[in-house]
């Protein structure tokens, strides 16, 4: 059996999201930026010989570091926006 390649790259916009809160002064309401407790912070960008890792799963950091831990998975990480091929996406 062939060894599993798989392209992983960071993506630190997922550690944040929005929130919509009610503000008490004024009653409106406006968005606030929340950390998220368990961030899928890794995107998968290519993968060969592997049918567990898909292209654009995203995936925690006890994922990534279990993928690296096994010595079926070969890792290669990519800088942020390195495999991307354009601006607005995968």
């Amino acid at each position: 059996m062939k060894q599993a390649t798989v392209q992983i790259e960071y993506d630190a916009d997922q550690k944040t999201t929005r929130k919509e809160v009610k503000n008490k002064r004024t009653g409106r309401k406006e968005y606030k930026q929340v950390p998220v407790k368990d961030p899928k912070c890794w995107r998968v960008i290519t993968s060969k010989n592997s049918r567990v890792w898909m292209p654009g799963q995203m995936l925690t950091k006890s994922q990534v570091d279990a993928m690296i831990a096994s010595k079926h998975t070969d890792v290669e990480i990519g800088l942020p926006g390195q495999y991307r091929v354009n601006s607005r996406g995968y």
